[in-house]
């Protein structure tokens, strides 16, 4: 694959970025998409409609069993539009037979709700069933739930334009129109022969133009998958640079000259040098074992730090909706009457399914009351007067009050005297953070270094406060890692400092 020549960004997407991708993708590829598309959908159904004159929801059926076959054409022009090479609708249609050769035969591939997403595995990477079946399991991770709601949403989109085309042509037509045609064409002939025939053509024109989206909605998901997968953002950045060093292959070869001089040098001298590169003492006896090598990267990747990922889901009420009313007076005619009583039909399922979902809630609320002693240690109860507890140890440093002297500007000035300037220093720093936790009632813990404390100390909106810890902490900083003493008078000017912001009693 040439990662090269593809003609969009990679990048490290979103889930939802990846579908819209898809979709802008159509849009730019949409000449090239939907001449052969149209051609293979029309034709094929025209031909069931000319096969099963009489059974027109049998023909709506293998129409919508075949469109994974149809969906083909997509992805095929889509994977070489990628690579900067969009064929044109000839050669489209004269890819047909090659594009049926990894067909798949399973029935329940058609139902599956991420069928748009395994597409693209079916057809181009044409592995074998075992392999086919590992390879989708492995780029569903993370992504199946977006690839069941992006054809959740189609289906919708579906049904709303198919409603909204079903319900154009009578709302054109002049009053009393309908029912006049319903008459001349004998009522139930009209309603078992010229309206289900209308239903197919509508469904028909509704895929013809919305299918094409949702296929390139679940490519550029699969494309997303596998780019963050396989790291092909990586991949294009590293052949960037070595395209950019390419022009420096005189200076390559000055250095390579440069480090092959230690070729020159005794065996053991090679070998004492490679031994202390590595860190390990080099031992030539003893080969390398191979075997021990998974054992030591599962024992690497088994660490906190590899494979750490964390998610925050938000509930947001977004209140009710008002219900609809029912329409007082309805037109008499066949088709509205007939597109009333689907809806009575719908409105019965629905209230049905309401009552599953709400045994469905109460089933789930039994549950969590079964299994409390699993997730209620889980939450965190915040009490009205509740105050946080105050740390023990901060920045390796103990800053109980029990720790600190009384007085700590004359215990600083008591220590400094007699020559024990760490100590002094460790002892206006504790105190100062005892201060801030007992007084300002500042949030650190005992993972905080000394910038965190500064950066808790700002946020407290207190100037001198915080101009006083930020010069106590750069010169605590100094002493302890630089070994470098502050003057006295400016030690003498932080305990006047100390004992004009903490000194007195809150």
């Amino acid at each position: 694959m040439d990662l090269e020549r593809i003609s969009v960004a990679i990048r490290p997407r979103s889930e939802r970025e990846a579908i819209d991708l898809g979709l802008h993708m159509v849009q730019a590829h949409a000449r090239a998409i939907y001449p052969p598309w149209a051609i293979v959908v029309l034709a094929s159904a025209a031909f069931l409609a000319v096969a099963l004159p009489g059974h027109p929801l049998i023909a709506v059926l293998l129409f919508w069993l075949g469109l994974p076959i149809y969906d083909r054409i997509v992805v095929h022009v889509l994977s070489k539009a990628l690579f900067g090479d969009e064929p044109d609708w000839r050669e489209t249609l004269a890819s047909l037979p090659s594009l049926l050769r990894t067909l798949s035969l399973n029935p329940l591939n058609r139902i599956d709700f991420t069928r748009s997403f395994n597409l693209p595995v079916i057809q181009l990477e044409a592995l074998r069933p075992s392999r086919r079946t590992r390879r989708i399991g492995t780029l569903q991770r993370r992504v199946r739930g977006d690839a069941v709601a992006l054809s959740a949403a189609f289906l919708v989109i579906q049904l709303v334009l198919l409603i909204g085309l079903l319900t154009l042509g009578p709302l054109l037509l002049p009053e009393g129109m309908l029912g006049k045609l319903s008459v001349d064409l004998g009522g139930s002939v009209y309603w078992d022969k010229v309206a289900p025939w209308l239903f197919a053509g509508a469904y028909v024109l509704v895929i013809l133009f919305l299918e094409p989206f949702y296929v390139g909605a679940g490519f550029s998901l699969y494309l997303n998958r596998r780019a963050m997968l396989e790291g092909w953002d990586l991949e294009i950045g590293l052949r960037g640079m070595a395209q950019r060093i390419r022009g420096a292959a005189g200076v390559a070869c000055v250095c390579f000259a440069l480090f092959a001089v230690p070729a020159w040098l005794p065996d053991a001298q090679a070998a004492d040098t490679s031994a202390s590169r590595s860190g390990q003492p080099l031992d030539a006896s003893q080969p390398l074992d191979e075997s021990a090598a998974p054992e030591v990267i599962a024992k690497v990747l088994a660490q906190p730090v590899f494979g750490h990922e964390e998610r925050f889901l938000q509930w947001r009420y977004i209140g009710g909706r008002e219900k609809e009313k029912a329409p007082e007076s309805l037109d008499p005619s066949g088709f509205l009457d007939w597109l009333f009583n689907s809806m009575l039909v719908g409105s019965a399922f629905a209230k049905v399914m309401r009552a599953l979902l709400w045994l469905l809630v109460i089933a789930a609320l039994a549950w969590l009351v079964w299994r409390r002693d699993r997730w209620l240690h889980l939450i965190r109860w915040r009490g009205v007067a509740a105050t946080p507890e105050a740390p023990i140890v901060v920045a390796g440093m103990d800053v109980t009050p029990e720790s600190l002297p009384a007085d700590i500007p004359r215990a600083v000035r008591t220590l400094w005297n007699q020559g024990h300037h760490r100590e002094a220093m460790s002892t206006l720093y504790r105190g100062t953070l005892a201060a801030l936790v007992e007084r300002k009632h500042l949030k650190v813990d005992a993972s905080c270094t000394e910038q965190d404390c500064i950066d808790a100390v700002e946020r407290l909106e207190t100037p001198d406060v915080s101009r006083h810890f930020r010069d106590l902490t750069t010169l605590w900083q100094l002493l302890a890692y630089g070994h470098r003493l502050p003057e006295t008078r400016v030690v003498e000017m932080l305990c006047r400092q100390w004992f004009q912001l903490y000194g007195e009693k809150p």
